[in-house]
């Protein structure tokens, strides 16, 4: 029987080894973790703050079915004039249009079930919270005109 013959390296780097080399560079690890640790505080220094807010509504039903698809109101809020309407609740500067994206890019909705989530990031505090405020007194509104309607309907 011919025996195959297997070459082994036996020259394995031990944990000692490591140990050595970290050893004898570690004025290098020091001085290039202080330098990223610097680096680090004066980007949080200098980058500005941003202020979330956020507001979960629960979409109301009218005989065991929702007054409104959460779906519908998401693809509501994302037409161009409803921002518009937001951005005059607010009483932002007279640059509509801008404003309008400034708020469409500052918001997201989320839908799941009959919860609507609205987040809103500012670098202004009271801006946040007006923005999240004014979207969810917009929805607020609406689903309480379209419950009217739906009860006047069922009275008659």
């Amino acid at each position: 029987m011919a025996q195959k013959r297997q070459n082994f390296d036996y020259s394995e780097i031990s944990l000692v080894d490591y140990l050595k080399v970290v050893l004898k560079r570690k004025f290098w690890i020091i001085w290039i973790t202080l330098i990223f640790l610097i680096f680090g505080l004066i980007f949080t220094i200098l980058s500005p703050k941003t202020y979330q807010s956020k507001a979960i509504l629960k979409i109301g039903s009218f005989n065991d079915k929702l007054i409104q698809p959460p779906k519908e109101i998401v693809e509501i809020l994302n037409k161009q004039f409803i921002f518009n309407k937001i951005v005059q609740v607010i009483k932002m500067p007279p640059h509509q249009e801008k404003n309008a994206k400034k708020i469409k890019s500052n918001l997201s909705i989320n839908n799941e079930g009959n919860l609507i989530s609205i987040h809103s990031a500012a670098t202004d505090p009271k801006e946040a919270q007006m923005l999240v405020q004014a979207v969810s007194q917009y929805i607020i509104k609406k689903n309480a005109k379209i419950f009217e309607e739906k009860n006047k309907i069922l009275v008659k």
